[in-house]
Parts: C-alpha cells; sequence; structure tokens
C-alpha cells in the first residue's frame, strides 16, 4: 500500500466521522428539546384529570358538570394552541435564518392577536353557557352548576391564550424548560388553590364547582405572569417589543399560513371526537363509562408523543431556516425513533398492566371487561400513532400544515366514521367496534403522513420572510 493511499484513506475515515459529530449534536438537540416538552404535555393533560378527581366526591351532578364543560373547553384551547404552532416555526425560521428583529416582531404581533382572541372566546362562553351546557347533554341540576364554572373559566381565557402563546414562542427560540416549568407549577397550583376552596378548609367557603375554576383561574394568572417575566428576561432570545405598524403585512400572513390548517385540524379533530362521543353514549351509560376511562388513559398515551412533536417542530424549522434540509430530516427522524421507544412501553404497560389501570378508575367489573379489549386495541396502534403526529410536527415546522389537516379531517370524518357503522351498526361489535374505528383512522393517518414525509417535498417549502 503506497503512503498516497494511506494518507487519503485516513482523509476518507476523516471525512465519515465529521457528520457523525453533528448527527450526535442534533441527537443531543432533539433530546433536549423533547425530555421538558414530553413532561409539559402530559402535566398539561393532567389538569382535566386533576380538577375532575378533586370534585369527584361532591356528587354525581358536580362531577358530570365538569365533565360536560371539559370538551367545548379544550375544542377552544387546543384551537388556539394550534394557531401558535405558526408563531414556533416563524420564531424557529427566523432564528436559524439569524434575524432576530424578525422574531421580536413577530412575537409581539401574535401576543396582541392571541389577547384579542382570548377576549373573544371567553365572552363568547360567558354569554353562551346556558346553550352550551344543554347541547352537551346537562339536565336538572348538572346545568347551573356546569354554568357556574364555565362562566368563572371565562375570564382566564385571554390568560390561557397569552401565556399559550409566549410558550409556543419560546419553544420555537429552543427553550423548551420555561414552558415545562410554568405548566408543572400551575398544576400544583391548581391543587392548592382548588381543594381549600371546593371543600372550604379553614376560614374558606365551601364553593364546590365554582371553587375548582377559581383554582384554575388563579393558576392561570400565575402562568401569563411567569411566561412575560420570562420572554423579559436577559437571556431570552424572544421579547415583547411593540412596533408599528403593530401588524407586519408578511409577518401576519406566514404565521397564520402556517397556524390557521393547524387551528383548522384541530377545530375538525376535536368537532370530531364531540360526534363520536355522542354516537357512543347511544349504545349506554356502562359503554360510555368504559370508553370515558380508555379515552382518559388514550389522551396521557399520546402526550410523549406530542413532546417529541414539539422538538420537531423547532428544529425542523432552524435547520431548514438555516439551509439544511438534510440535518432537519435527520432530526425529525430521531425524534420518532426516541418516540418509538416511548410507544413500545406504552403497548406492554397496556397489554400486561392494563386491567390494574383501568382499575384505578372504577371498581366494576362490568365497566373493566369492557374496557380491556378496548385498550388492546389503543396498545397495539401505540407506535404508528406516535410516528405521525411526530412526522406531522416536522411538517409543520416547515411549513407544510395543509397536510396534516387534510390527514386528519380525512380519517376522522370519513375513515373513522365508515368503519364505526361497519363494526358498530352492521357487526354489532359496541365498545370495541368503535376502538376498532379509532385504530383503523390511526393507521391511515400513519400511512399518509409517513408517504408526505419520506417523499421530501415539506424539505423545500420556502416562507416569505423579510423585515
Amino acid at each position: 500500500m503506497t503512503k498516497e493511499n494511506i494518507i487519503t484513506r485516513f482523509k476518507r475515515a476523516l471525512r465519515r466521522k465529521e457528520p457523525d459529530k453533528a448527527m450526535l449534536q442534533i441527537s443531543q438537540q432533539v433530546w433536549r428539546l423533547s425530555l421538558p416538552a414530553v413532561v409539559e404535555m402530559v402535566m398539561v393533560s393532567l389538569v382535566s384529570v386533576i380538577n375532575m378527581m378533586m370534585v369527584s366526591r361532591l356528587g354525581a351532578a358536580e362531577i358530570s358538570a365538569v365533565g360536560l364543560i371539559q370538551q367545548p373547553v379544550n375544542l377552544a384551547l387546543t384551537v388556539v394552541v394550534s394557531l401558535n404552532v405558526g408563531i414556533t416555526a416563524i420564531v424557529a425560521r427566523a432564528l436559524g435564518a439569524e434575524h432576530p428583529e424578525l422574531v421580536d416582531r413577530a412575537f409581539s404581533q401574535a401576543l396582541l392577536f392571541s389577547g384579542a382572541l382570548g377576549i373573544l372566546i371567553g365572552a363568547v362562553f360567558a354569554g353562551s353557557a346556558i346553550p352550551i351546557a344543554t347541547f352537551m347533554g346537562g339536565q336538572g341540576e348538572v346545568i347551573p352548576l356546569a354554568t357556574t364554572y364555565l362562566r368563572i373559566i371565562s375570564v382566564s381565557m385571554p390568560l390561557f391564550t397569552l401565556s399559550s402563546t409566549v410558550l409556543a414562542a419560546l419553544r420555537g427560540a429552543g427553550d423548551a424548560r420555561t414552558a415545562l416549568q410554568v405548566n408543572s407549577i400551575a398544576n400544583v397550583l391548581v391543587v392548592v388553590f382548588g381543594l381549600p376552596l371546593i371543600y372550604g378548609y379553614g376560614p374558606l367557603p365551601r364553593l364546590g364547582v365554582a371553587g375548582a375554576a377559581y383554582g384554575l383561574v388563579l393558576a392561570r394568572v400565575y402562568m401569563i405572569t411567569v411566561s412575560m417575566i420570562a420572554v423579559n428576561s436577559r437571556r431570552a432570545k424572544v421579547r415583547f417589543r411593540l412596533q408599528r405598524p403593530f401588524f407586519h403585512r408578511i409577518l401576519l400572513r406566514e404565521t397564520l399560513r402556517v397556524g390557521i390548517p393547524s387551528a383548522v385540524e384541530q377545530l375538525l379533530l376535536q368537532s370530531g371526537l364531540i360526534f363520536f362521543v355522542r354516537s357512543v353514549a347511544m349504545m349506554g351509560t356502562t359503554v360510555l363509562a368504559a370508553h370515558q376511562i380508555v379515552s382518559n388513559i388514550t389522551n396521557l398515551s399520546w402526550q410523549p408523543a406530542s413532546g417529541f412533536a414539539v422538538a420537531a417542530t423547532a428544529l425542523s424549522g432552524q435547520y431548514l431556516g438555516a439551509g439544511k434540509p438534510q440535518d432537519a430530516e435527520f432530526a425529525i427522524r430521531r425524534a420518532q425513533r426516541f418516540g418509538q421507544v416511548v410507544a413500545w412501553s406504552m403497548l406492554c404497560i397496556f397489554l400486561f398492566l392494563g386491567r390494574y389501570i383501568i382499575g384505578l378508575y372504577t371498581t366494576d367489573p362490568t365497566v373493566i371487561e369492557m374496557a380491556i379489549p378496548a385498550l388492546c386495541v389503543v396498545a397495539l396502534v401505540q407506535p404508528s400513532q406516535s410516528t405521525q403526529i411526530i412526522y406531522s410536527g416536522g411538517l409543520r415546522g416547515a411549513g407544510a400544515t395543509v397536510e396534516p389537516l387534510m390527514s386528519t379531517a380525512f380519517g376522522i370524518w370519513v375513515v373513522r366514521n365508515v368503519v364505526l357503522a361497519i363494526t358498530v351498526r352492521l357487526l354489532n361489535l359496541g365498545l370495541m367496534g368503535a376502538w376498532l374505528a379509532i385504530a383503523v383512522d390511526q393507521l391511515s393517518r400513519y400511512l399518509f403522513i409517513g408517504y408526505l414525509f419520506r417523499r421530501g417535498r415539506w424539505k423545500y417549502v420556502r416562507m416569505g420572510l423579510s423585515a
């Protein structure tokens, strides 16, 4: 072997190691962003569970009142959170392209828009509390309780929308830790403020359902206070700075172009869930109880995938903004692999420990036996569900938000309803049939989003960002 060949091979070996080092750095970035986001998503989903548990000793009417209101409130809040995908993507792309002045301007106008939207949502909820409670199936004493709860928490809607926008911008800047801290402490405060007000500890009056609502409002006051402090700190990459004109046409257009399809996607998803639950309710109270338990467990199980999707969204935007599409693809694939570890763990837990998990919710043997097969179906779709959630996050970070919207709309309104008609109405499979419909829906979305991701056109979506 000649000296020249030895040197050539040595240089090739060095060139092979350089990408490995870069890939390791990207993997570390994915993990640093994902871990706080995963914990945050789980903590956020626990709010409704905590509120329900706190009022459970008050009586069936109080439990029904809080439960009825959760779905329409979740519908509104998830739409707001999805709109904030736009600011996450814009901040990530602008930072990746090294345009910090665009970051502050985009964030400031998003905050103004978010505040106005929160006021509108709060006003609609406060003024339509009785019709909403009635539409959701409230009867008798449940309606005034649900109305009271909704009217109180409607006051905090602007606080939620503002803090949600702040945290979304921080995630786009790579700061997922602040969002984790804020939401974790807020969850603790829901209990700290809520329990004394619900049951009247010490000198405090016993407010019941209203106490739970006041506890939630106080926790959101904390959220907006700490969030605004975070974006005005010296180390923050995102700052609130009003500039004239207040709304920059190009930035607003790009933010809404990314955010609106995600918001519409969530609107279709949540409204589809409302009608799906009403279809299950027609099967009887016991079936509905089993369904709600499995749904509650499922909501927690896909939160880790949503956390990894946050990293996929932020890093996809940053690397594409820096002109590095291959690094963006690697970051998304790495987030998907981390998600698969959690998904397969969930699959094993649900299959082997499902009976014990369901037993934490109820001791009714009939409900338990109904819920177990449905939970097994949930277990089997965990890996595919996790992948489609994370890939969708990567596409959104690239600005390709229409495709996930199409996937969700077709899956929940066409695939799910067609399979539901076959399994429940034709084959009479009951709750098992309903969850088979959900599984087929998830698999169809997985196949569609996976195809779009592998095709790779999302890497060349352009954003018209200019100062």
